[in-house]
This record gives C-alpha cells, sequence and structure tokens, in this order.
C-alpha cells in the first residue's frame, strides 16, 4: 500500500511539473514574442519617419512595413566562443568594391539542424566602437527569401565562453535599400547551410 501511494504520489508530482514547466516555457515565449515584436515596430517607425532612415522621401510615402518571418524562439542560440587573443585585422569587401577593415573578435560555434556552424564574430577597428560587435553571414535563404548579399546581427559580450544569437534580430544592410550605401559582406566562411528563416526577408521596393 505504501508503495502504491509513493507510485500515485511520483506520477502527480512528474504531470505538475511537465505542467509547470509547459506553463513557463509558454510565458516566457509569450514575453520573449511580444519583446521582439516591439522592437520591429520601431525599427519600422525609424525606416519611415527618421531622416537617418536609408529610405528617400518617396519611398518613405509608399512603405507600410519591412517584412519579416515569424518568430522563431528556438532561433535564439547560446553560442560556444573561442576568443581570438592577439589581434587580427580582416579585410572585409563591400557590395560596391570597396574594402572595411575589422578585427576579429571571436568564433561562433553551434548547431542547426544537425549541422555544426562556424562563424566569426567582428569588431570595429576604432576603439571607441569596439564594444559593438558584429556578426555578418549568409544562409540558405540568401537570394530567394532574403536579401541575397547577407544579414547582419549586432552582438552583446556576455562572457569569454558564449554569446546569444538572436536570428530574429537578423536584419538587412542599407545596401538592401538602396544603391547609395557600401555594405560589408560576410567574411569567407560565414554561411550558414542550413535556411534562417528568422529576421528580416528581402525589401521589396519600392527603390
Amino acid at each position: 500500500m505504501i508503495k502504491n501511494s509513493w507510485l500515485v504520489a511520483f506520477i502527480v508530482f512528474v504531470i505538475l511539473a511537465i505542467v509547470v514547466y509547459t506553463f513557463v516555457s509558454t510565458g516566457d515565449d509569450s514575453v520573449y514574442i511580444e519583446s521582439v515584436n516591439k522592437e520591429l515596430k520601431e525599427k519600422d517607425r525609424f525606416m519611415k519617419n527618421s531622416r537617418e532612415s536609408p529610405l528617400r522621401e518617396e519611398q518613405k510615402q509608399a512603405f507600410r512595413g519591412l517584412e519579416y518571418y515569424e518568430i522563431d524562439p528556438s532561433l535564439k542560440i547560446k553560442a560556444r566562443i573561442e576568443l581570438v587573443k592577439e589581434d587580427q585585422l580582416i579585410v572585409v569587401p563591400t557590395q560596391d568594391g570597396k574594402e572595411e577593415r575589422y578585427l576579429k573578435w571571436a568564433y561562433a560555434n553551434f548547431e542547426l539542424d544537425g549541422k555544426a556552424q562556424r562563424l566569426v564574430i567582428l569588431m570595429p577597428m576604432m576603439r571607441q566602437f569596439q564594444n559593438k560587435l558584429t556578426l555578418i553571414f549568409t544562409d540558405e535563404t540568401s537570394g530567394e527569401e532574403s536579401y541575397g548579399a547577407c544579414r547582419y546581427l549586432d552582438l552583446t559580450r556576455e562572457g569569454e565562453t558564449s554569446i546569444t544569437i538572436d536570428f530574429n534580430m537578423a536584419y538587412n544592410p542599407y545596401c538592401a535599400y538602396s544603391e547609395n550605401f557600401s555594405c560589408p559582406l560576410p567574411p569567407p566562411g560565414n554561411h550558414i547551410n542550413v535556411q534562417i528563416r528568422a529576421g528580416e526577408r528581402d525589401y521589396k521596393g519600392p527603390f
């Protein structure tokens, strides 16, 4: 009888744990999705109204918002990083044939759809901007559903072993909206060999 009672109590505990976990996970996702949506709406307001927007006035008049993939919380990942201990200069080409110089800050290692990924994270050369980390990448949606040249991610330092990469915040460089801008392209090897169906989609115009 005691054994049966213990078994029933254990089963009830497991069921409650599953229910609580499901509730908490759903709640976290809901808060996260709301937070991302808020940021994307702010970006749309910036694109339409700001003097710093890459859109020309006639583009702003026709602007109805950027297109985004559905927010996918599973594409906010924690990547393992390998810091580049000594300054390593990397020259990155731009889409208009120019060059920009960065420092290699770290290599990010993670797995998507069972495939290992290793991407270089860049840091600006100028010291006053060296808290701004950048990930420039392409993936299997590039040139089809997302902008063909690349997409960008702004990253925040978290320590020496890991970093959060949120692909739901991936965005297009300004040259996706206008030929008047010069935009760095991905460093060699910064291609993700799966579809990243998160973040900003390709801009359809008007140009």
